[in-house]
């Protein structure tokens, strides 16, 4: 979906803990929670645009999507599901199990259109009950990328790329380790602060645009990427390396800048769930499917929401 969205469209639709005047003590006094420290939790996203829940997924959860992402790679050709094999793109109805097991940069995206078990952990009930405080309404889940190994991306933020939501700023990103992750397996690294558009500014693809739409922009992710790492240099940020635990759950802003770090072992894999999430009211009609009397088909999960699509065949799940 292309459209225009300038700085000033960008920060006049903010959820209510990016605007400058947001005040955590009042809302903290009326609003409580029993799954983590809201306080705590809220204040750290405030500062650094990252939260952090050791342990938030339960095993068995994380033992169901390991089962079905070998139903998947043992039998790729019952399911239709969008895969990234090396550098080329394709369905796994067209590739082979041995293909896919042998493949070193497997990537599979949005595998929540058939994996209950993916739609379960990215909305696990920490995750849901955090993110209806930013969002201040119910989380549904929009994208998913499931990786074996780091993706080694160079710096970058979400919100220039991630944009099928009404409002761009309502999105956030978890990412959620399958396996104990290795410091030379390519881990996830992030800048604390950098997710405050305010202070850290937007950078401008062409004519005021703050996101890349499609393709006609005047300057280029690459050029994206050289001018984050420049500012970052120039005011000192800090660089955090994610080094969890299976489980963990790490939260971020989709103005966070953030990298795949480089892998120093090619044996090692870098196994994760990366899941993007807007609120329920941000969803396009265009991406929601409806049953016959026009209400949106939806798999509702701890209180969080998966909208089914026009475009899956739903038919194929994995379970």
């Amino acid at each position: 979906m292309t459209r225009s969205v300038t700085r000033e469209s960008f920060l006049a639709r903010m959820p209510w803990i990016d605007r400058e005047d947001a005040d955590i003590d009042a809302y903290c006094r009326t609003h409580h929670e029993s799954l983590f420290d809201l306080r705590k939790a809220l204040d750290d996203w405030k500062r650094d645009g990252v939260v952090i829940f050791p342990g938030a997924i339960p095993p068995g959860d994380l033992d169901a999507f390991d089962r079905e992402l070998e139903a998947l790679v043992a039998h790729p050709a019952d399911h239709r599901q969008e895969v990234k094999v090396g550098k080329h793109s394709k369905h796994t109805d067209e590739c082979t199990s041995e293909e896919l097991r042998q493949c070193q940069n497997l990537r599979f995206n949005n595998i929540h259109f058939i994996s209950p078990a993916a739609r379960r952990l990215g909305l696990c009930p920490t995750i849901v009950r955090f993110l209806t405080h930013v969002f201040q309404d119910t989380p549904c889940t929009m994208q998913t990328l499931t990786f074996n190994k780091g993706s080694q991306q160079p710096a970058h933020a979400d919100f220039a790329f991630v944009y099928n939501q009404k409002d761009i700023a309502f999105l956030t990103a978890s990412w959620i380790p399958l396996e104990d992750v290795h410091p030379d397996a390519g881990p996830l690294a992030y800048y604390p602060g950098t997710h405050n558009v305010v202070r850290f500014g937007f950078y401008d693809f062409g004519d005021g645009e703050v996101i890349m739409t499609d393709g006609t922009n005047l300057m280029s992710a690459t050029e994206f990427g050289t001018w984050l790492t420049g500012e970052i240099e120039r005011e000192k940020y800090e660089r955090r390396v994610f080094l969890p635990r299976r489980g963990d759950v790490l939260l971020w802003h989709a103005a966070l800048v953030h990298e795949g770090s480089r892998i120093r072992n090619d044996a090692l894999t870098r196994k994760s769930l990366v899941t993007h999430y807007s609120s329920c009211p941000q969803m396009p009609e265009t991406h929601v499917l409806p049953d016959d009397s026009g209400t949106p088909q939806v798999f509702d999960i701890n209180g969080g929401i998966v909208f089914r699509h026009p475009w899956v065949d739903y038919s194929r799940q994995l379970s």
